[in-house]
């Protein structure tokens, strides 16, 4: 199982420039970084238009959508994941493939921590800002598919390893495209933080 679509996730692996800080600092840092993307999402978004949340895509729909879109989503996401990794395997280059971070999720309150923040707050954070205030923002003056593409590679970006680059943009795209579907974030982040929660719970 590959960590596809964590945009945090290279912060449990001890490999990389965060090694040495402690479990707790690491958990903090994340929390800040969600933080601050859903008040920038607030204060730019809504807040500066004087507009409803349900503007940056929180609006209800009925459950079988939700449950429907969520898993056609997942199933989406996790099959472009192993696409992507069986290619990657294929080229025979260790720097294309994802690095697993169960193996580095701490014990004890930290791991019910890293769950609640990787699989909960993060994937809920993220949506908000790259599908919710990111397209949102950049599609009426680019159009909506142009600004699908530019806030998925950002959102690829934000990943910062190499490995994920890809399999996170074209997640993205899906994300995109279940958001315009649905006119919902929801379906989304079910199915964002749902892959979160495997990728944790996968065996290193």
């Amino acid at each position: 199982m590959i960590a596809g679509g964590i945009l945090l996730g290279d912060l449990f692996d001890e490999s990389s420039s965060t090694a040495g800080l402690s479990a707790t600092a690491i958990l903090v840092g994340s929390l800040i970084t969600s933080g601050l993307l859903l008040a920038v999402s607030w204060l730019f978004g809504p807040r500066a238009a004087h507009g409803p949340l349900s503007s940056l895509g929180f609006t209800q729909i009925p459950a079988s959508k939700l449950v429907g879109y969520g898993l056609l989503t997942l199933v989406g996401s996790l099959s472009v994941s192993v696409i992507y990794l069986n290619i990657a395997q294929f080229i025979g280059s260790d720097h294309l493939l994802p690095q697993p971070i169960s193996g580095e999720v701490p014990l004890g309150n930290a791991r019910i921590a890293s769950y609640l923040l990787v699989a909960g707050l993060g994937p809920l954070a993220e949506e908000t800002f790259f599908r919710g205030f990111l397209l949102g923002g950049l599609a009426p003056a680019w159009g909506f598919w142009p600004a699908a593409l530019v806030s998925s590679a950002i959102f690829s970006g934000g990943h910062l390893e190499l490995g994920l680059l890809v399999p996170s943009f074209f997640s993205g795209l899906l994300f995109v495209w279940v958001f315009s579907k649905t006119g919902s974030l929801w379906p989304v982040v079910l199915a964002h933080a749902a892959q979160n929660f495997l990728a944790l719970s996968a065996p290193a």
